[in-house]
């Protein structure tokens, strides 16, 4: 797994890239690319808040 250090511009980077305008394919793999980078979950969900029909839509469904 890789060093957050050497990869701190992968998050600048990231806010470019809108997640409603990404396939969940996409979107997963930007997340994968994330941890391989030693990035964490949170910095992943933090990014797919985003996208607020997808995500909020995704909350709910784990409440119901």
């Amino acid at each position: 797994m890789g060093n957050k250090d050497d990869h701190k511009d992968l998050l600048e980077a990231l806010s470019w890239i809108d997640p409603s305008e990404l396939d969940y394919q996409q979107w997963v793999d930007c997340g994968m690319a994330l941890h391989e980078s030693g990035f964490s979950w949170q910095d992943w969900d933090a990014w797919s808040r985003m996208d607020i029909y997808r995500y909020v839509a995704a909350r709910l469904l784990e409440a119901g």
